[in-house]
């Protein structure tokens, strides 16, 4: 995506936007939460963001707010996937990198004979700089990584994602994702999804998924807990989603996502684009 480097940010934003929403993008007074979005790329940049997007450093800065329980293990990091002793890693564990959203490659050692091929897929993985193609900020100077940390694997059921909405650190909307993840930890075409106000009642949101019946969920018991750790680690931000996994009974931190879905989100009805913009009040331009 380095090839389009010559296009201008502001240029690039309103391309992307008009190619991923057939909308013409209003930077100058900005409404909707995806238009809000697009602003925050542009003109909301705090140095913090950088370390908050890398999945490694993340998982330091959690730790050091006080939730180091929470943070899935890393066993081993490189630059360069040539240093890989695939022999080495723990069987199963799951591979990604720390720059950009381009899935995962689960490992198992009965996969001993795909090393080569794998080794391939990451070091495109690594070329792959986010910002280029998305003009999202806080991607662009992170130094690529590859990593690999424990697989997390529920007894009961499947793994389920939260994602917590935040303003000004203040939780608003609650997405309950089932099915993100193929086995072999590609991005899944089949997630469902079901979405709740932060007191867990369910509200009636179409995203481009196929809805979850809200009688197949249950509040976890950690709900309330997950929902103050996302408010701390929120509240010098004036949006940031926060993300965990669901394994069983308990939980992990899963990231921090400053621009959800590149703010192509298809939300319906559309007057959740307007409340989420609502709640979405942008500071000066930094």
């Amino acid at each position: 995506m380095q090839k389009l480097s010559f296009i201008d940010d502001v240029s690039m934003i309103k391309i992307l936007y008009w190619i991923n929403t057939g909308k013409t993008c209003n930077l100058d007074n900005p409404r909707t939460f995806n238009e809000k979005i697009q602003w925050y790329k542009l003109y909301y940049r705090k140095p913090i963001m950088t370390k908050l997007a890398d999945k490694i450093a993340v998982k330091r800065f959690v730790s050091d707010a006080g939730y180091p329980e929470i943070v899935t293990p890393v066993y081993a990091e490189w630059k360069d996937p040539g240093s890989i002793r695939f022999e080495d890693l723990p069987s199963p564990c799951i591979l990604k990198c720390n720059h950009n959203s381009d899935g995962a490659i689960i490992w198992t050692a009965d996969r001993i004979d795909e090393a080569e091929t794998i080794r391939g897929r990451i070091r495109r993985m690594l070329q792959n700089n986010q910002f280029w193609g998305s003009r999202e900020w806080c991607y662009k100077d992170i130094e690529p990584l590859v990593f690999a940390e424990e697989l997390l694997q529920p007894k009961n059921g499947e793994l389920i994602d939260w994602n917590v909405f935040c303003f000004n650190g203040v939780p608003k909307l609650v997405l309950c994702n089932k099915g993100l993840i193929t086995a072999s930890g590609e991005h899944s075409g089949k997630a469902a999804r079901a979405a709740f106000l932060p007191d867990f009642t369910p509200v009636e949101i179409e995203s481009g998924m196929d809805p979850i019946p809200i009688d197949e969920i249950q509040k976890p018991q950690f709900y309330n807990e997950m929902l103050e750790v996302a408010s701390r680690l929120a509240v010098s931000f004036p949006q940031v989603r926060v993300d965990f996994f669901q394994i069983d009974d308990n939980y992990r931190f899963g990231e921090m996502t400053f621009y959800s879905s590149s703010g192509y989100s298809e939300w319906k009805p559309e007057e959740w684009q307007y409340r989420m913009g609502d709640w979405f009040h942008l500071p000066n331009k930094s």
